[in-house]
């Protein structure tokens, strides 16, 4: 057989430790479905079918981690790229013609419908037509093909091929310079080398003495039912909280970050309590055009000692926040590990604050206007599932100029009026961040908890579409954070 003939053998590799860590989850979540990356989106106006499938192709054919499958292979995972040429793209725009009442169910559908990741590449895209020029794009991707991070670089790929179709144009894919394989084989060489030990060192030093778990989250480790409450910010705060971070200059994340490190130390009567992040981990221009897990889970602490005003609380955190940025490239797993033989404790907060921006917000279908879309099950209280160990996330969404704070919790830990109270309370440390930042902590006045109104959970409502409004969007993935041991099949380390 000539060389030119003989079959070209797939590219294989290792996984990041983030992929890792998604892949042992996939294996042993209950519900498969909670690490899809799912969004339903309305498309209103002449779309071209033909050229968004295209968009979709040249999309899989660019990123590898989209036609990548997982198995395991002895005690190790391994990540196999199905070539360019025949790889399934499980891509289905053929619009089909549904009432609103169907879409519902086919959104909710698609989103906890599980991949094979051993047969399946991680992406899927499904076209529904509501009417003349209305349709519903539903994209899904497994968390394990790409992260909040990753969905930016799909959503302007899709963007800009589309507009290049629409002309006549063949797409500029942008190929990245460097692959996910490349990058999962580079951080595991470093892990394994002289220069984790002193990154090792300084997280450490952070974290001794913490209070890793505050008693306010009781004894469950491994939370039962989790619930989510929504609620969106009002706009004229949300206006004087942008103003202060650029007076401040920080960002937005660490103004909301201050204000989450108040409450928690206020509501739980404990000093420098661990507060877990996640961080995107693109460290250099190269990674930052790779798809794939690469984000990284990072352990803050707060830091409310000498009785400080909440504009010193707010140059604390930005310091220690830079700080801890400036150390996300050591993967969460080994961190864990060195803290469960130094300090005794597992590495996994028990409280977490994340936030990010929508991350379809932006994709534009020339011609067209695209909006997020989300399923309102009318109830203030809703279970979700979740592939997270934390007893208590605050997850803020920037959607535009809006922001939403969606809260899950354990439903062994609290009860919907604690948590209720601690979002009022929240509100009142933000806006006291921007009215009064003089004030000292001890003097901040904050609400009482109230009582738990009756409500129902999601699951008896056939919900109903509503674009990205005050509330929303709320379809898309619940924050998962890893903070799961990589190998400990039982759980949290």
């Amino acid at each position: 057989m000539s060389d030119a003939t003989r079959p070209v053998p797939p590219r294989r590799g290792p996984l990041t430790e983030t992929q890792r860590q998604m892949w042992a989850l996939d294996q042993r979540e209950p519900d498969p479905g909670a690490l899809n990356l799912s969004y339903a989106l309305a498309v209103d106006g002449p779309l071209d079918v033909v050229a968004l499938g295209e968009a979709f192709r040249s999309l899989v054919r660019t990123h590898e981690p989209l036609r990548t499958i997982y198995f395991a292979e002895g005690d190790d995972v391994v990540a196999e790229v199905v070539p360019a040429e025949v790889a399934p793209a499980a891509v289905e725009l053929a619009p089909c013609l549904v009432g609103e009442t169907e879409a519902v169910r086919l959104i909710r559908e698609d989103r906890s419908r599980p991949f094979d990741l051993a047969t399946e590449t991680p992406i899927r895209a499904r076209l529904l037509r509501l009417g003349p020029d209305r349709h519903i794009l539903l994209v899904s991707v497994h968390h394990i093909a790409g992260d909040g991070w990753s969905i930016f670089v799909l959503r302007q790929h899709l963007t800009r091929s589309y507009a290049a179709l629409k002309r006549g144009d063949r797409p500029d894919p942008g190929v990245p310079r460097v692959e996910c394989l490349e990058l999962a084989r580079s951080q595991l060489e470093w892990t394994r080398g002289p220069a984790v030990e002193p990154e090792l060192s300084w997280w450490t030093d952070r974290l001794r003495g913490a209070t890793a778990r505050p008693a306010l989250l009781g004894d469950h480790r491994q939370p039962g039912e989790i619930r989510r409450q929504v609620e969106a910010l009002p706009g004229a705060l949300t206006t004087e909280l942008t103003t202060l971070a650029k007076q401040a200059g920080t960002s937005l994340f660490v103004v909301l970050l201050t204000a989450f490190e108040v409450l928690i130390e206020r509501w739980s009567g404990c000093a420098n309590v661990v507060i877990g992040t996640l961080a995107a981990n693109r460290p250099t221009a190269d990674s930052a055009a790779v798809l794939g897990a690469h984000y990284n889970p990072l352990l803050l602490n707060t830091d409310l000692s000498g009785d400080p005003s909440l504009a010193e609380c707010l140059l604390r955190t930005a310091e220690r926040t830079l700080a801890a940025l400036d150390r996300q490239r050591l993967p969460f797993a080994v961190l864990a590990e060195r803290v469960k033989r130094e300090f005794g404790w597992a590495a996994v907060p028990g409280v977490v604050f994340q936030m990010d921006r929508y991350p379809m917000e932006g994709l534009a279908l020339t011609g067209c206007t695209v909006t997020g879309l989300y399923v309102d099950d009318g109830c203030e209280v809703s279970t979700i599932p979740a592939a997270t160990s934390a007893g208590l996330t605050f997850f803020v969404r920037e959607t535009g100029a809006r922001l939403t704070l969606s809260v899950l919790y354990s439903g062994d830990s609290f009860d919907d009026g604690s948590i209720r109270a601690a979002m009022d309370a929240y509100v009142e440390v933000l806006a006291a961040l921007c009215d009064a930042p003089e004030l000292p902590v001890p003097d901040l006045v904050l609400p009482g908890p109230a009582p738990a109104p009756a409500r129902e959970a999601a699951g008896g409502s056939p919900g109903r579409l509503r674009e990205m409004g005050e509330i929303g969007p709320v379809d898309a993935l619940s924050p998962v954070g890893v903070w799961h041991h990589p190998h400990q099949q039982g759980g949290a380390a």
